[in-house]
């Protein structure tokens, strides 16, 4: 389980355009990331989507650790 620290330093993000600004990609690009790559974000009360730059930054963590581990294993299969 992953736990989550909420610090002084930790933003929620309201809506695709500002997630799309934190990220530096387009609001299309963002759509597609929540529909097919799990970003983790929510549909707020005012069903505009919502996050934390905490979650984005372990969210993408979790991206390079998954395509490093992938690298790894098809380095290891190639020697095999």
């Amino acid at each position: 389980m992953i736990e989550i620290e909420f610090t002084p330093s930790t933003r929620v993000l309201r809506g695709l355009d500002e997630i799309a600004e934190y990220l530096k990609v387009s609001v299309r690009t963002v759509r597609r990331w929540i529909q097919g790559s799990a970003l983790p974000a929510i549909r707020g009360p005012s069903d505009a989507y919502m996050t934390t730059t905490s979650l984005i930054d372990l969210w993408i963590l979790a991206i390079n650790k998954i395509e490093q581990d992938a690298a790894r294993n098809d380095v290891q299969d190639e020697k095999s």
